[in-house]
């Protein structure tokens, strides 16, 4: 991976057209920017946590959920803290964000809700990764679960 070598706004369309071994027109015909890679990555793996969310929460179903989305995260760890480290983590808080918030209707505060959620979680997995998901599953969902009153 490419931003394991060199910083995100060090690489260049070049450097990822030689690595990839695709042409510059293949490239430009399927992204517009090399922000566009990001985001494709980063979709597909908000999408493979938004596989595993419950229409609405129960408190069993909110410890099932947490506990898939950290296996989740922790399977992507190496991804994140690439992110996390080319300060790429405040634009997955946003996506994230707009990811959700584009499916839910509710009440006015609801977003609001959503959006404390999204940044408790956020933040836990952001502190779990650069830790290098050292505390147990386990640990991690209980710990959400006496934190977060969500919904």
């Amino acid at each position: 991976m490419l931003l394991e070598k060199k910083t995100w706004h060090e690489i260049s369309i070049q450097d990822i057209i030689h690595k990839s071994g695709v042409s510059r027109m293949t490239y430009y015909r399927h992204f517009d920017s090399k922000e566009d890679i990001l985001i494709q990555l980063f979709d597909a793996f908000l999408q493979t946590i938004a596989d595993h969310t419950p229409q609405s929460f129960t408190r069993a179903n909110k410890r099932i959920f947490l506990t898939k989305l950290f296996t989740v995260i922790k399977e992507y760890r190496k991804f994140i803290r690439t992110l996390i480290m080319n300060d790429q983590y405040i634009g997955m808080i946003h996506r994230t964000n707009h990811f959700y918030l584009k499916q839910i209707t509710a009440s006015r505060q609801q977003p609001f809700k959503l959006i404390g959620f999204i940044g408790f979680i956020s933040n836990v997995c952001f502190h779990w990764v650069r830790q290098d998901c050292q505390d147990s599953l386990e640990e991690l969902v209980e710990t959400c679960l006496q934190t977060i009153h969500y919904p």
